[in-house]
């Protein structure tokens, strides 16, 4: 046998030492791909068994969706069942109380009567009319509920032809309501009757035939302080929703009729009455007698708005609803006014005049509330108008300076006095605009005239708003001087001065830290005041919450300091 040398051993040594290394690595290789298919393994487990609580508490969630949605909907078949129970009931005590009194007219429609008894007589039929109409209007939704039902399959194509629309008969209303009128010795009761008949007439669409019936009371009954004017609205609406006759006839034919009702100034048609007469005259183009009217109206509402009324009936008369609309409608006059001029004559100076009479006419109406409000919302009109013509934003103007000069304490003169300087602004006078919005704070922050006289009337929140506008305005026209300045030594200074006016009434605004800083700049790089420079810095350095500036300012006011000592 041949002998393993020493070199030989070693070689076998070495290379038995390398597969017991890599026998025992691939034993740990295994072993580390066991775990790892262990957890593995185990986290699938965890996804599946999460996977598997959330289905179930998702089905939990749909469960009790739909236990909810069960329960509501018997809920809702429930209260469907109490209702048509309730109106069964209800049309049964209809029908009965109905033969109930048509037993009664009967038995004493035969007798002699004395006229004590004709008013108690009248008084049940009126009963039975109101019920007549009640079982009538039900069969006329019920027919209704039919025919839009059978219109919907018409249109889906599941029938040929679509049936007949419903509508309303009142025809037993109107007869029982005709005898009260033919037999009461009252008249107020006769002319109610009659005017039941009309609305009834009306309510079923028999309009000429409501027409004659209310023309019939107002003759009959010209001074019936309550059917009256709710006749001659009436007749006067007829006119007003049918405009479609030559030379504007129904708007006249309706003017008339309503002028009829304002003797009646108690009603609450008279309001109604004035606003109708505005819009008539007004879409007949009779912009003077429309504005008439228009104030009258106005007029009694901020009356009845200031009184301490306590009669009931009084407060039927006012509805503030008409207000807003009524100043708009007074504005549009005059706005209209002056385009028909432009139109129709060429006349370049009409709407710039229109303005001027509306300023006339508020100068006039001085002491009213709405008279400022009337200029300011006929500015508006003009602004408006002046994305299609840049002419109207100068009449806009216009009519916003003219509002500052006669109502100088308008209680929205804050505002007006921003869209006049936005207004200069939008016709690209930027310098006017700027020095409007300086303008601003002077007449309106929170120290001036106008505040102080305004805090009894006004907020303190209003007061505040009026405030802040004043505060960005002012820090507008600082910002656009020292823009337009250009090195300019002068203008420097005065946007320097402008900046220290905002400091000195809006240093606890959250903008100040950041103008101070810009101030106290302007002071070092541009002025070399350095005196006013070292305080601004310090200023910035010590007494704001914010520190973004801190260290930066405290440097530059050593720096400063260093000048002023040199």
């Amino acid at each position: 046998m041949r002998k393993i040398t020493m070199s030989g051993w070693v070689i076998l040594l070495a290379a038995l030492s390398m597969f017991l290394v890599s026998d025992g690595a691939h034993a740990q290789q295994k072993q580390t791909d066991g775990e790892k298919q262990a957890r593995m393994e185990a986290l699938q487990k965890e996804i599946e068994e999460a996977k598997r609580l959330e289905y179930e508490a998702l089905e939990a969630k749909v469960a009790a969706f739909k236990e909810a949605e069960n329960q509501f909907i018997a809920r809702l078949k429930a209260q469907k069942k109490d209702l048509e129970a309730e109106q069964q009931t209800l049309q049964g005590n209809r029908s009965q109380t109905i033969a109930l009194f048509e037993n009664l007219l009967r038995k004493y429609g035969k007798e002699e009567i004395d006229s004590a008894d004709i008013q108690l007589i009248n008084d049940a039929r009126f009963k039975l009319g109101q019920l007549y109409y009640e079982q009538a209007e039900e069969a006329y939704n019920t027919a209704m509920d039919r025919y839009m039902t059978e219109q919907e399959r018409f249109d889906q194509g599941l029938i040929p032809f679509l049936p007949q629309e419903p509508k309303m008969d009142l025809s037993r209303s109107i007869a029982i309501y005709r005898e009260i009128a033919q037999s009461s010795n009252d008249p107020h009761t006769a002319a109610y009757s009659l005017y039941s008949i009309g609305w009834s007439y009306n309510k079923q669409g028999a309009f000429e035939q409501a027409l004659r019936t209310f023309q019939e009371l107002v003759e009959r009954f010209p001074n019936d302080s309550v059917n009256t004017p709710d006749a001659y609205t009436m007749i006067g609406d007829y006119y007003f929703e049918r405009p479609d006759l030559p030379g504007n006839e129904n708007f006249k034919r309706a003017i008339a009729v309503y002028k009829k009702i304002l003797p009646f100034w108690q009603s609450p048609r008279y309001q109604e009455a004035l606003y109708r007469l505005g819009w008539c005259a007004f879409n007949n183009r009779g912009y003077q007698e429309a504005i008439g009217f228009f104030t009258l109206l106005v007029d009694e509402i901020d009356w009845f708005n200031v009184q301490d009324i306590s009669d009931e009936k009084m407060y039927l008369a006012i509805n503030p609803d008409f207000r807003e609309e009524t100043l708009k409608y007074i504005a549009l006059s005059f706005w209209e006014m002056g385009l028909a001029a432009l139109n129709e004559e060429g006349d370049q100076t009409a709407t710039t005049e229109a303005v001027e009479k509306a300023a006339t006419y508020a100068k006039s109406q001085i002491g009213k509330r709405y008279a400022p409000e009337i200029l300011e919302e006929l500015a508006g009109i003009y602004l408006q108008a002046g994305g299609q013509d840049r002419r109207f934003v100068r009449d806009s103007l216009h009519a916003y300076q003219r509002l500052l000069e006669i109502f100088p304490d308008y209680v929205r003169a804050p505002w007006v006095q921003k869209q006049l300087a936005d207004n200069f602004q939008r016709l690209g006078e930027t310098e006017e605009g700027f020095r409007a919005y300086e303008a601003l704070f002077v007449q309106y922050n929170r120290t001036a005239p106008w505040a102080k006289a305004k805090a009894s009337e006004l907020p303190p929140e209003r007061i505040q708003e009026a405030d802040s506008l004043a505060a960005y305005c002012l820090l507008e026209a600082a910002k656009y001087t020292y823009t337009q300045a250009g090195g300019n030594l002068a203008e420097v200074r005065e946007a320097a001065g402008k900046f220290n006016r905002y400091l000195d009434h809006y240093a606890q605004r959250e903008e100040a830290y950041e103008i101070n800083m810009k101030l106290a700049t302007i002071y070092d790089k541009e002025l070399h005041n350095y005196d006013a420079a070292w305080e601004e810095y310090l200023r910035v350095s010590r007494e704001y919450d914010q520190d973004s500036y801190r260290q930066v300012a405290a440097y530059q006011a050593v720096v400063v300091a260093q000048k002023l000592l040199q």
